[in-house]
């Protein structure tokens, strides 16, 4: 089944925040597993944007966590939810090692998930901090 650009980002989220858990919680996992289960299908059919985001999104988590880190006001990483953590580590990941997206559009997607799953408010935070880094 194709999904919509939509769609796959809500499953890039997921995965995200699923890798995020995992890795607060010193829990091995397997990506493809997770990105197989996310999708509901073996993890070849699975989008190759998704696979590619995710992927680079682990190998360069310590690189986008120092970006992050770099550009907080006041605040701490670890105060962070794991929700926010997930929508900013996707979309820089998308942004920065994946390429080839334009900035209002990955700014806009993390707005929309925060909207969708953070607190009130968080979108606001997303939306400047994507702002300031990307």
């Amino acid at each position: 089944m194709e999904l919509s650009r939509n769609q796959i980002q809500t499953k890039i989220f997921e995965c995200s925040y699923i890798y995020l858990v995992y890795r607060n919680m010193n829990i091995s996992f397997d990506v493809e597993k997770i990105i197989s289960e996310v999708c509901e299908d073996i993890y070849d059919n699975c989008d190759l944007f998704l696979r590619e985001t995710i992927l680079k999104m682990i190998i360069n988590y310590d690189s986008i966590k120092e970006i992050i880190e770099n550009n907080l006001v006041n605040w701490k990483f670890d105060r962070l939810s794991l929700i926010d953590r997930a929508i900013l580590f996707m979309t820089i990941s998308e942004y920065k090692y994946v390429g080839d997206i334009d900035k209002p559009v990955v700014i806009n997607v993390g707005v929309t998930l925060a909207k969708r799953y953070s607190d009130e408010k968080n979108y606001k935070f997303i939306n400047g901090i994507l702002d300031k880094i990307l």
